[in-house]
């Protein structure tokens, strides 16, 4: 009688043992999933005999907000569509009247999220919100090659970032629509006036692709120095 009453003693343990332990793979993977997209960070089953939870990096990921800043119909929604792969949203936050973009890339062997904001184009750097510039990382000035009047607009935007109180933000300058080159507007003089200003510069066209990668990745090495 007391080995039989033994016997049912072992077999409930070892049945209980059991269910924990599918219980536990079932589980893991949930676990792991939602603090991996909410934290950056792998939250696993510990395997010794505490039965705790056990965190694991992975990797380190950095986040930053990219502003589309430009006048009307300069390209920066094109440049943007060009650019992106995955997108983030496809709809406009309505506190704001932006719509953001997500790109993940790769960075001197870091991974970047940027955060693409792209606002209506606008010619008066007043009419822009706070909310689209604070805590932006990093600006992309859009200029119509074709329209001289868009840079312009361009560089008095870069002036008042700088005038501005708190993080300078990095800054790139695109000159877009260069497949319309025998169309331009903006001179090489205009180009040398820039490089005085030591403002990165690159040329491209939404249309062809050209350019595109190579501003954005500009970009995005400024930002990971800061």
């Amino acid at each position: 009688m007391k080995r039989r009453r033994t016997d049912e003693i072992n077999r409930r343990g070892f049945l209980s043992a059991a269910a924990a332990t599918v219980a536990g793979v079932a589980l893991n993977p949930l676990l792991c999933g939602r603090a991996y997209a909410n934290d950056g960070l792998k939250v696993c089953s510990n395997a010794d005999a505490s039965g705790g939870l056990k965190v694991m990096e992975a990797g380190q990921v950095i986040q930053k907000k990219v502003c589309m800043l430009g006048a009307t119909r300069v390209g920066k929604t094109s440049l943007v569509r060009r650019y992106v792969e995955s997108i983030y949203s496809d709809k406009y936050l309505n506190t704001v009247g932006v719509k953001v973009d997500k790109k993940v890339v790769d960075v001197e062997g870091k991974r970047m999220v940027m955060f693409l904001w792209d606002i209506a184009g606008q010619d008066d750097f007043q009419s822009l919100t706070a909310t689209y510039l604070r805590k932006a990382n990093g600006i992309l000035l859009v200029v119509d090659g074709t329209r001289r009047q868009t840079l312009e607009v361009a560089l008095d935007f870069h002036r008042r970032i700088h005038e501005g109180a708190g993080p300078i933000p990095s800054v790139v300058l695109m000159l877009n629509k260069d497949d319309l080159s025998s169309q331009w507007e903006v001179r090489s003089n205009d180009l040398e006036n820039l490089a005085a200003q030591k403002i990165p510069i690159v040329r491209g066209s939404a249309k062809t692709g050209e350019g595109v990668e190579e501003a954005f990745l500009t970009l995005a090495t400024q930002m990971l120095g800061k």
